[in-house]
């Protein structure tokens, strides 16, 4: 049998990396993707998420931010 499923994945909004194809997994909801992404070392800033290649702290301003740059 072939049975069409809904999965929901993370993509880095600098990259494009999918979440999904790094961890090897599918997950059902919104909440289990985006909660085991942040333990993988994900981050999400504002409503935007990125990988860990895709993030740097900033000292002079505290907190993580975005790298410059992104999909090519």
């Amino acid at each position: 049998m072939i049975k069409q499923v809904t999965y929901y994945d993370i993509i880095c909004d600098r990259c494009g990396k999918s979440f999904s194809e790094e961890s090897n997994t599918c997950y059902h909801d919104t909440d289990t993707a985006e909660i085991t992404a942040i333990f993988r070392d994900w981050l999400a800033i504002g409503y935007k998420h990125y990988c860990q290649e895709c993030y740097e702290y900033d000292d002079k301003a505290g907190n993580y931010k975005p790298k410059k740059g992104g999909k090519k």
